[in-house]
């Protein structure tokens, strides 16, 4: 006989995950900020595969610089911040299949 395919799983999606959703400033002082940001173990977020690292820049005078170049944390203190200054951050996150698209976030 042949087998129905009504009862099969759908194909795994074997891709790079999609773009995050949120980066936070969890607490902080005027010299500091403790940024968060929103991790997954969504199939249909991750691409199909595990997290595997994040980059995380901040943009100052146009210059986009690495805070967290490769790395498998979700959360970071960026320290020596003027206080008042809004900063720019971007952050991505990886999986076996490549990087996902960056996510903008203005933080004071």
């Amino acid at each position: 006989g042949t087998e129905s395919s009504e009862n099969s799983s759908p194909p795994t999606m074997q891709k790079p995950p999609i773009t995050l959703s949120s980066l936070t400033k969890s607490s902080g002082t005027e010299s500091q900020s403790v940024l968060t940001w929103t991790t997954s173990t969504v199939a249909s977020e991750t691409g199909g595969s595990a997290i595997t690292g994040y980059n995380l820049q901040y943009q100052l005078s146009g210059t986009w610089t690495d805070l967290i170049a490769d790395t498998l944390v979700a959360t970071y203190t960026h320290t020596g911040l003027t206080s008042g200054t809004a900063y720019e951050y971007r952050y991505r996150a990886k999986n076996v299949h490549g990087w996902s698209s960056y996510t903008t976030a203005t933080i004071t």
